[in-house]
């Protein structure tokens, strides 16, 4: 019975990503929901690459208004990458927050971290620093887009070999703030 629950659940939350909308609809939106929404889709990669992931979620609701899918595909999208910055495991802190009149999102990893160097391009289209066919660079550019047209701000704080903390910053809905 645990097992068909699991699969009903996986099931479920696979079909929510699939599910096409149009690119333009915008809804109320909880963050906390869908943060966890994509934590239970890549939880399976985070095992097999012995990777400890914790939720940390103050309330149990954090409105917005934006397009559903777009949204879970820039937590995705900052989640894989820091699983690709812990080759060998680690930890990964997904939180969502109040702030203010803000959401905020953070993705906070023990990997690799991110050169200084190349801080200041890592929003950039097409920079990688992925081996050749690897990586297309374009993961964090579509999050920078994703995120300044909901109105928000993405930002980025690394150090070299201690990992990366990727922040998400949203406004709230009028009756959230």
């Amino acid at each position: 019975l645990d097992g068909i629950q699991r699969a009903s659940t996986i099931i479920e939350n696979l079909l929510r990503f699939a599910r096409p909308s149009p690119s333009d609809q915008v809804e109320p939106l909880n963050l906390v929901v869908l943060a966890r929404e994509t934590v239970s889709v890549l939880a399976p990669q985070a095992k097999l690459q012995k990777i400890k992931v914790i939720e940390d979620y103050q309330d149990p609701s954090v409105l917005i208004s934006g397009n559903a899918n777009l949204l879970r595909q820039v937590v995705m999208n900052l989640i894989l990458n820091a699983y690709q910055a812990m080759p060998t495991g680690g930890e990964i802190r997904i939180a969502v927050r109040r702030e203010a009149a803000e959401a905020v999102v953070r993705v906070c990893d023990t990997g690799c971290g991110i050169p200084s160097s190349h801080l200041g391009k890592v929003f950039d289209p097409f920079f990688t620093t992925q081996p050749v066919g690897k990586g297309t660079g374009l993961g964090l550019s579509i999050c920078y887009t994703v995120v300044k047209q909901h109105g928000g701000v993405i930002s980025v704080d690394s150090v070299e070999g201690r990992g990366s903390t990727f922040t998400v910053r949203l406004p709230l809905t009028a009756i959230d703030s």
